[in-house]
């Protein structure tokens, strides 16, 4: 009857340690795809940022934007300062350049830009991948205990 009993207890606990195993399993598969989905869709916003120039961005747009209103404004100026003060051509024309001139180095700088943006897209990026990464190490490690654990307890089931 003891050898019975003690039989009985041993499937039971075997059974539950299957159970729990395949229910480890699972519940880690599914964290497996969460973290793959996480780690795709980083590298599908990464490869879209990091290839976007920067002034096709918002905030590049809306500095093109504020530039142009800036040094249109300023043109409307030179033509009413110099038709108040009766300015040559040549005047106009050199004050105009002068603006064009103002007017192209500010976009060239905005475009310098560019370089900035991508290396902070690429620290972003790095760091996010980082993390992911030790989210993946993580659960492996988590698998591996768990496959010990239940290799421990088969054994002590089957020394008990």
């Amino acid at each position: 009857v003891g050898s019975a009993i003690a039989l009985g207890s041993t499937l039971v606990s075997l059974i539950g340690s299957g159970a729990a195993a395949v229910g480890s399993i699972g519940a880690n598969k599914r964290y497996d795809q969460y973290l793959e989905g996480r780690m795709s869709s980083l590298d599908k916003w990464y490869n879209t940022e990091y290839n976007t120039p920067y002034l096709d961005t918002t905030s590049g747009k809306a500095a093109i934007g504020s530039l142009r209103t800036y040094y249109g404004d300023a043109m409307k100026k030179v033509g009413q300062n110099s038709a108040i003060t009766g300015a040559s051509d040549e005047a106009k024309v050199a004050t105009g350049d002068k603006v064009q001139k103002g007017l192209a180095d500010s976009v060239m700088r905005l475009a310098g830009y560019g370089t900035q943006y991508r290396d902070s897209i690429r620290r972003e990026y790095q760091g996010q991948k980082m993390g992911l990464e030790n989210m993946q190490q993580d659960n492996l490690a988590r698998k591996s205990q768990n496959w010990n654990n239940l290799m421990n307890n088969a054994m002590n089931v089957g020394i008990g």
